[in-house]
């Protein structure tokens, strides 16, 4: 990996570290970073990886609309489980 590349995953991984455990993010279970190639451990994600996720799911996403009674949930707020 480039140096810029191993840059962004170790602040990514101490943005990890530093959010703790979260419902809505892949948790950081965690990391070997110093000696040989950087190793990540996270949570499993029984449905697989996003991008997949999403294909799969693409169009209950393109059939879906908001009434005007909708509203949308700080995430950040909602309690830790």
């Amino acid at each position: 990996a480039h140096a810029t590349e191993k840059e962004a995953l170790m602040s990514e991984l101490k943005v990890l570290s530093y959010l703790g455990n979260h419902i809505n993010i892949v948790n950081l279970l965690g990391a070997c970073t110093i000696g040989g190639p950087t190793l990540v451990i996270t949570e499993y994600c029984c449905f697989g990886d996003l991008l997949n996720f999403l294909r799969r799911r693409r169009e209950s996403f393109y059939f879906t609309t908001l009434g005007e009674d909708s509203y949308y949930r700080n995430v950040a707020l909602q309690p830790e489980p």
